[in-house]
């Protein structure tokens, strides 16, 4: 019987002995030795005794029991990987600990270990992932790119178009959504079977800033001016005052008031707020209005007014209540045109008319 170290030693005659050689867990082994007048000394190795396992990978979610073709079964310590048969199985030898991991296309990846000590077969359940889309916009519906999507320890980045896809097991994320010059946005999604391979649309608030218009005509402020800046029309208030939250970029604007000139300018917002001071030069009397070349009439007026301009190019009328909403607008084709305003209310109101070369701005009263 051989030793702790594995070694058995024994004295005997010269000649040829044949010999078997077992152990609990190993292969039994025969062979010969010839023993001289030097002596002998010989190797016997034994081979473990191993047993057949059989890896079995199921779907964990149907109730059906569905096989799982092709998954991979990668085993520590091993080089080979194996996959699984059309039946969802793969059979193999081993002996003792093994630790394995068990993957598939569309499942989440399974870790395990099972020790072998007798022919074994071990069922792995795959759960399935379910793939959930983001579609992020922003401002004006534009795709929001280059944004991180926080989710189950994974970090999302949204693509040109603003999307960006994961596979989740069942369960409840919570989720945050961070992008340059936007709000973050939390919330948190129930994964399922019902919400697999859903959409989740994001309208991200965009951050903006104040970009505040003092107007003035060089001493004091102008009570309801206007000024026109991207799409928004903003009216001054008492202390000549308005004001319109905008993201960074660079605006065009011009501003114009009853009696005043026109004056356009170019503001840069670039995160933070911004005042921007506009000097309006006054008209000093009805004379340099006629002679501007533009007129209109009767004031006030009832359902129609004429609007005359010399050397008459294409242009435009428009008019604008107290609240700086604009109510009316209509294209000028002639010298001199007849405008309907059968629909607007009684009232006060700002008229605009301008072409390519000027404009002209006052205050017009509708009786009814």
């Amino acid at each position: 019987m051989s030793d702790q170290n594995g070694l058995i030693q024994f004295d005997t005659l010269i000649g040829i002995y044949p010999f078997t050689t077992f152990a609990d867990g190993f292969i039994s082994s025969m062979g010969e030795f010839e023993v001289s007048y030097a002596g002998y000394s010989g190797e016997v190795v034994m081979e473990i005794v191993q047993h057949e396992l059989k890896f079995v990978v199921i779907d964990s979610t149907n109730d059906q029991i569905d096989s799982l073709e092709n998954a991979s079964i990668e085993i520590v310590g091993k080089p080979d990987v194996l996959f699984t048969n059309s039946e969802g199985w793969v059979v193999f030898d081993t002996i003792g600990r093994i630790d394995y991991m068990v993957s598939r296309t569309g499942y989440l990846t399974n870790y395990g270990n099972v020790t072998i000590t007798q022919p074994e077969v071990v069922t792995v359940g795959l759960e399935p992932l379910r793939y959930i889309h983001f579609d992020l916009a922003g401002y004006k519906g534009d795709p929001v790119s280059g944004a991180s999507i926080q989710i189950a320890e994974k970090v999302l980045i949204t693509d040109q178009f603003g999307r960006a896809s994961t596979g989740l097991s069942d369960g409840t994320y919570p989720y945050l959504v961070l992008a340059v010059n936007h709000l973050p946005f939390r919330d948190t999604i129930e994964v399922n079977g019902e919400t697999a391979d859903s959409t989740i649309m994001i309208e991200m608030i965009p951050v903006t800033y104040m970009l505040t218009f003092n107007v003035n005509d060089g001493l004091d402020p102008i009570v309801q001016a206007t000024v026109e800046v991207e799409e928004d029309i903003l009216i001054t208030n008492a202390n000549g005052v308005t004001s319109v939250n905008l993201l960074n970029g660079t605006y065009e604007y011009s501003a114009f008031a009853i009696n005043t000139d026109t004056t356009t300018g170019t503001v840069v917002v670039d995160g933070d707020e911004v005042v921007e001071t506009v000097v309006l030069t006054l008209i000093s009397s009805l004379e340099e209005l006629s002679q501007n070349g533009i007129q209109f009439y009767p004031n006030p007026a009832m359902d129609k007014i004429t609007i005359e301009i010399d050397e008459m190019q294409e242009g435009t009328v428009e008019m604008i209540n107290t609240l700086g909403a604009l109510v009316f607008k209509t294209k000028l084709n002639s010298s001199k045109s007849s405008i309907n305003l059968v629909g607007l209310e009684e009232g006060v109101y700002i008229i605009m008319i301008r072409n390519s070369e000027r404009q002209f701005t006052g205050k017009i009263t509708l009786r009814k």
